[in-house]
């Protein structure tokens, strides 16, 4: 965030206010003390900069782009654990962890005894309870069931001993924290810090993660989905009708830019800054490549028309059932391919796109693609490269980079408002108007209706999600498409309980091999490509095949179900198991 000079400051405070030493007797009047620290407004919102855990894009060799979901794959046969069933129980960590939540818990009680001034006092009340409720969040997105922790413990609590307590119980109290901070943060509280918009984010988020996790968890037995969605709604509209926030004219502004204080489609955001804290998410593109989305994100993108990839007309070839190359598939289809992907190259068209696809060795363009592991100085693994945060005003070339990453933002409400509704069995062309046909008309994609989206059938959805409505079936694949490659793809399989797209073959794009550039041969003949290929279910072909689709990885993943509960959750470190024997393992494991 801003304020980062700030860091070493806060993780002093931090350190000294969490400390419970009762053999001090007295307070020391020249240092930070737990006793003398909270007295201003400005302690507060210092302290609670340490808790801004946001991820973001990550600081310095660390990135956001993420290979846990159908969407992409990594380069050099790097793969994601628990896609592909590696993940073993911890020793210690994996995620059990409750310092945080013990900072959060000392500023909450600091807030509630302040001598302060009552709505100072509520307001960093509710920015703890705000915190407290993302902290839980996770702690429940992950383990299930937890212990709920309201309070600082010491080394003799009894809580230390107990066994979790239930997901109903947990989120119930995840609500009233939601709740009352979405009642009593500021609405204006400074350049990009937690006010009650974000609150308002934050809720609209969760409430339709847990909605929809409820819902289609049937083992849970849990039957109060609708609640759940409609306080989802409840934010979301409130955002929608105060009119704070609107959709930047271009598709990729909140993606490619160093400053995104003054773009009116975030809410909040994490500033990057050259030589204080950086990013490589942009070397992640172009001259590095070490990301390919895979054949199921391209496919997921609709034609120019509005129907499916393989139900419109525009695409013959893919409606027969017939393979498409690269160049074929670009053509005529939602824009927003085309500015989350690498359009190819063709040396009679400059593309918007073209330094994404540059040579790191000649320092020239290629004017053929996909380039393939080996070719030219760049290795995608799926010939899809990646183009969302391609930007010519931080560096691709090291580790220095500084894109601003947005972390709530109003493209993700209105999907929030749209998936939400849907649920509750609520949409009209009225709510499609002000949510999925805002997205849509960004970037010059045909309105959705209720009557054109009845009016065919997708194959795909009868594979993938049968037991849910086309119209649904249609918001999910908006999201999919406004929001690829940012992570929350992971977060969707978990809640809609989905595992079996884990077990998506990981294909690339279709290819012919003698259909390379001279100079990307060797001079016995061979092609100097690095590369496998498989037919559309990722089984290899034979060596010498010279067309096919690209296999990113040598082997297969489990054959995944959506009954397969492991997937869902990660498991409870041995060490806390043996600590306190009355925790029980995560589900599945």
């Amino acid at each position: 965030m801003k304020n980062l000079y700030k860091i070493v400051l806060i993780g002093f405070i931090l350190c000294m206010v969490s400390c419970n030493d009762d053999f001090l007797e007295k307070i020391p009047q020249d240092q930070i003390t737990n006793e003398n620290y909270w007295q201003t407004d400005s302690d507060f919102q210092t302290y609670s900069l340490g808790l801004y855990n946001f991820y973001g894009y990550g600081v310095g060799n660390s990135y956001g782009i993420a290979v846990n979901s159908d969407e992409v794959v990594q380069a050099n046969q790097v793969q994601s654990s628990r896609i592909f069933d590696r993940i073993t129980i911890p020793n210690s960590g994996g995620g059990w962890s409750w310092s945080t939540l013990r900072a959060i818990n000392i500023m909450i009680r600091e807030a509630q005894n302040s001598d302060l001034e009552t709505e100072v006092k509520n307001h960093w009340e509710g920015v703890g309870r705000l915190l407290r409720a993302r902290e839980y969040f996770s702690k429940v997105k992950n383990f299930g069931d937890v212990p709920w922790i309201d309070h600082e413990l010491g080394t003799a609590s009894p809580e230390l001993y107990e066994t979790q307590d239930s997901r109903t119980m947990v989120m119930g109290h995840v609500l009233e924290d939601l709740n009352f901070a979405v009642q009593n943060i500021r609405s204006e509280a400074g350049d990009n810090l937690i006010n009650r918009d974000v609150a308002l984010a934050i809720k609209s988020e969760i409430c339709l993660f847990e909605g929809t996790f409820r819902k289609y968890h049937d083992e849970l037995g849990l039957t109060d989905a609708p609640l759940w969605f409609a306080q989802s709604v409840s934010a979301s509209e409130t955002l929608m009708e105060e009119g704070n926030y609107s959709l930047s004219p271009d598709f990729r502004d909140i993606y490619s830019s160093i400053n995104l204080g003054d773009n009116p489609e975030v809410i909040l955001y994490k500033h990057y800054e050259p030589g204080v804290i950086v990013n490589i998410q942009a070397r992640m593109m172009g001259l590095r490549d070490y990301f390919g989305a895979t054949k199921d994100a391209v496919e997921s993108f609709l034609c120019s028309d509005g129907l499916p990839f393989g139900v419109s007309d525009l695409h013959a070839k893919a409606k027969a059932g017939l393979p498409e190359f690269v160049m074929e598939e670009f053509e005529n289809r939602d824009p927003r391919m085309g500015k989350t992907l690498v359009i190819p190259y063709d040396e009679n068209m400059v593309p918007q796109n073209e330094p994404a696809i540059f040579n790191s060795s000649t320092g020239t363009t290629p004017s053929y693609s996909p380039a393939f592991i080996g070719e030219s100085g760049i290795s995608n693994p799926t010939g899809y490269p990646l183009y969302k945060w391609w930007s010519t005003d931080t560096p691709v070339d090291d580790v220095n980079g500084f894109l601003d990453a947005p972390l709530y933002s109003f493209n993700k409400i209105l999907l929030n408002y749209a998936e939400a509704k849907a649920e509750l069995g609520e949409v009209d062309d009225a709510v499609l108007d002000k949510s999925i046909n805002l997205l849509r008309s960004r970037v010059g994609m045909p309105r959705l209706t209720l009557a054109f989206v009845d009016s065919f059938d997708d194959p795909k959805k009868a594979v993938d999600a049968p037991e849910i409505s086309n119209l649904l079936w249609e918001i999910r694949r908006e999201r999919q498409v406004e929001l690829m490659l940012e992570g929350s793809r992971f977060d969707d399989i978990l809640r809609w309980k989905k595992a079996s797209y884990f077990g998506k073959p990981f294909v690339g794009a279709f290819v012919d091999l003698n259909d390379r550039p001279a100079f990307e041969y060797n001079t016995d003949g061979s092609n100097k490509a690095t590369i496998v290929l498989g037919d559309r279910n990722g089984n290899p072909l034979p060596a010498d095949a010279k067309e096919g689709y690209i296999l990113p990885y040598l082997e297969r993943q489990p054959n995944w179900t959506d009954d397969d509960i492991k997937l869902y959750y990660s498991p409870i470190n041995s060490e806390a198991l043996t600590i306190n024997p009355n925790l029980k393992q995560s589900p599945g494991w």
